[in-house]
């Protein structure tokens, strides 16, 4: 053995580790990854699922001003969407206002004006819900031209003025319309 960090073996030099490390440390810039300019972050899990936990164990409470309060197997979470701007709530919370009143949800037909609109917007709407709740396997299941939930979703009783007055004017509810039938109104459930 070398006094020098070699380490010689049958007339072999052999770099030592320790020497290799400091090298491979002085380079910087090669063990830093670059920046990711304007990466979304991901949403909190509300939730620490336990196994054996399903979709249909899981319900949603839509309340007042943006905030829904999930509840599966005991537990129960309160989360409160961003609003869009200061007079319309965000689209995954109408989106759930529109399951809570009819539990069903269909995209606008192919080549109607904002078809590609909401058929994205919905797609974004189930992967927050699957970031948010983080229950394996599928929120929804396509039954017809209907996407079905395999959740409950209610109105939470701060709204059942909401769903009485929706009620008693027998307008069936059409997702089309504004691109969701709330956007007009939805400053109403504060």
């Amino acid at each position: 053995m070398s006094s020098r960090g070699f380490l010689i073996v049958a007339g072999h030099t052999l770099v030592s580790i320790s020497e290799q490390l400091a090298q491979l440390t002085t380079v910087p810039a090669l063990a830093t990854p670059f920046p990711v300019a304007g990466s979304k972050k991901r949403k909190k899990q509300l939730f620490l699922v336990q196994s054996g936990w399903r979709w249909d164990m899981l319900t949603i409470e839509v309340a007042p001003g943006g905030r829904i309060v999930a509840s599966c197997d005991g537990q129960r979470k309160d989360h409160r969407f961003q609003k869009s701007n200061a007079r319309t709530h965000a689209k995954d919370y109408e989106i759930l206002m529109h399951l809570a009143l009819e539990p069903r949800w269909r995209n606008p037909p192919t080549g109607a004006p904002q078809s590609e609109a909401v058929r994205r917007q919905f797609y974004r709407f189930r992967k927050t819900l699957d970031e948010l709740i983080g229950i394996p396997g599928e929120a929804f299941d396509m039954k017809g031209d209907d996407w079905k939930p395999n959740f409950n979703v209610m109105l939470h009783n701060d709204l059942s003025g909401v769903q009485q007055r929706i009620a008693s004017s027998k307008k069936e509810l059409d997702v089309f319309e504004e691109w969701h039938p709330l956007s007009r109104a939805n400053s109403a459930f504060e």
